[in-house]
């Protein structure tokens, strides 16, 4: 196995992680508002992933997810249905 097959592999475990977390956050929250720091924390996490596995597209999603939980957390943009339904499809895809 080469060591960019063995790096993917470990991307998908990590990432995977990472989405899950993302997802729960959003589902613990229900009607609520969510944990914007743990958040924004994920995210985070998958971009400096998807950036240390070269997937540059993947990396900008993450920033973009970044961004809008940082938004979020200082108050910038507010939490809505429209928001909550924006960011569930960028963690879906």
């Amino acid at each position: 196995m080469s060591s960019s097959v063995g790096l993917l592999d470990f991307f998908v475990l990590e990432a995977s992680e990472y989405l899950e977390r993302l997802d729960g956050i959003v589902a613990a929250a229900g009607d609520g508002t969510p944990d914007f720091d743990a958040f924004t924390g994920y995210a985070r996490r998958l971009r400096g992933s998807s950036t240390m596995a070269r997937l540059s597209s993947l990396s900008e999603v993450a920033a973009g997810v970044e961004r809008m939980g940082r938004a979020l957390r200082d108050g910038v943009i507010g939490w809505n249905a429209d928001v909550r339904g924006a960011i569930v499809a960028a963690i879906d895809d």
